[in-house]
């Protein structure tokens, strides 16, 4: 379980992407933006390791995944 520094929810990793860092860019309201870009816009959050593999968890509820910063998150010693 991770905590997220910049809006204090827990997540549960599901997985770890090496596939995707904070420079892969995703579809947000039709305009192509980076991880980097919309944690910095959204929560001030600078990202200083742009090659870092993201952390995925899936919304139980909803199914969609969530793409996290490992940098910005920290381990919490809540277990499943």
């Amino acid at each position: 379980m991770f905590d997220n520094r910049y809006n204090k929810k827990t997540y549960r990793v599901e997985r770890i992407e090496y596939g995707m860092s904070p420079e892969t860019t995703f579809d947000k309201n039709g305009t192509q933006v980076s991880y980097q870009e919309y944690y910095k816009t959204r929560y001030n959050e600078n990202v200083a390791d742009a090659n870092q593999p993201l952390l995925i968890n899936k919304d139980r509820k909803t199914g969609n995944e969530v793409a996290l910063i490992p940098e910005l998150c920290q381990l919490t010693g809540l277990t499943d």
